[in-house]
């Protein structure tokens, strides 16, 4: 049988883990919603300065659809998983 003091310090090491996972999927989580925001808004800005530049707006409206169904899902999925983070965190 283990001495309750090596029990201790692993449940301690187990806690300060728990805390850095925590830590980190809040960073993953800001990240995640700056890319979704950045495909959402940037990539149409993007494109309309390049279709502006060359004065051939397909580039424009060939990139709409798959930009705002890329960032609109991230972005949902994003919300999500910060929601949920929020949920845990407040228990």
């Amino acid at each position: 049988m283990r001495e309750p003091r090596t029990i201790i310090l692993v449940g301690y090491y187990l806690n300060i883990l728990e805390k850095e996972r925590m830590v980190s999927m809040k960073t993953g989580t800001k990240l995640a919603l700056f890319v979704a925001l950045f495909v959402l808004i940037g990539f149409p800005v993007i494109f309309t300065f390049i279709s502006v530049m060359s004065d051939n707006w397909k580039y424009l409206l060939y990139s709409l659809p798959g930009s705002f169904t890329a960032g609109f899902i991230g972005l949902v999925v994003t919300l999500q998983h910060i929601k949920k983070e929020r949920t845990i965190v407040g228990r």
